[in-house]
C-alpha cells in the first residue's frame, strides 16, 4: 500500500471495523487485515498501527488486536532473522566456492609457471631462465599456457620473447 494518506485512513476504517468484530469470524478478518497492513503499508509503523487499533476499537476488541500484533511482530522478528540466517549462509557458501575457484585457477597459474621455468632451462639454460621475471608478471592462464607450448617449438629464445611480448 503506498497511499501517502493511509495513516490518516486507518483510524476511521478500524472504527467502521468496530461492529465486524463483535461476531466470531470478524476478530480472524481482522487479523488478516493487520497481516496485510504490517506486510504492505509504506510509512506505517508497527507502533502508529498499534495506536490506531487502541483508539478506534474497544478495550477488550483493541487488547485482542494488540496480542496478535504483538504475535505478528514476533513473526516478522523471526522471519527476518531466519531470512538473515539463511543469507549469512548462502555468502559464506558462495564466499567459500569463489576461494575454491580462485585458488584452482592460481594453482594452475603456479603450475604453469613451473612448467615454462623448466622449459626455459632445459631448452636454453641460464639464458632462458633470465626471462622468468616477465613471465611472473602474466596473470592469464591462457597466455601462460602459449608460452609454455612455445617453448617447445620454439629454435631460440627470441622466439620465445616474442611470444611473451605479446
Amino acid at each position: 500500500i503506498s497511499d501517502p494518506d493511509i495513516a490518516q485512513k486507518l483510524p476511521g476504517i478500524f472504527a467502521l471495523m468496530r461492529e465486524i468484530t463483535e461476531s466470531e469470524g470478524g476478530l480472524r478478518f481482522l487479523e488478516k487485515i493487520l497481516r496485510y497492513l504490517f506486510n504492505t503499508a509504506d510509512g506505517i509503523t508497527p507502533d502508529e498501527l498499534k495506536n490506531m487499533v487502541k483508539e478506534s476499537l474497544s478495550q477488550e476488541k483493541g487488547g485482542i488486536i494488540m496480542t496478535i500484533a504483538e504475535i505478528l511482530r514476533k513473526e516478522g522478528y523471526e522471519q527476518g532473522i531466519a531470512l538473515a540466517d539463511k543469507r549469512y549462509e548462502q555468502g559464506i557458501q558462495q564466499g567459500v566456492q569463489q576461494g575454491v575457484q580462485q585458488g584452482i585457477q592460481q594453482g594452475i597459474r603456479n603450475g604453469l609457471v613451473e612448467a615454462i621455468e623448466l622449459g626455459l632451462s632445459l631448452r636454453f639454460g641460464d639464458e632462458g631462465l633470465k626471462i622468468i621475471p616477465l613471465i611472473l608478471h602474466i596473470q592469464d592462464c591462457e597466455r601462460l599456457r602459449a608460452i609454455k607450448n612455445a617453448i617447445r617449438i620454439a629454435e631460440n629464445l627470441s622466439e620465445v620473447r616474442a611470444i611473451i611480448g605479446n
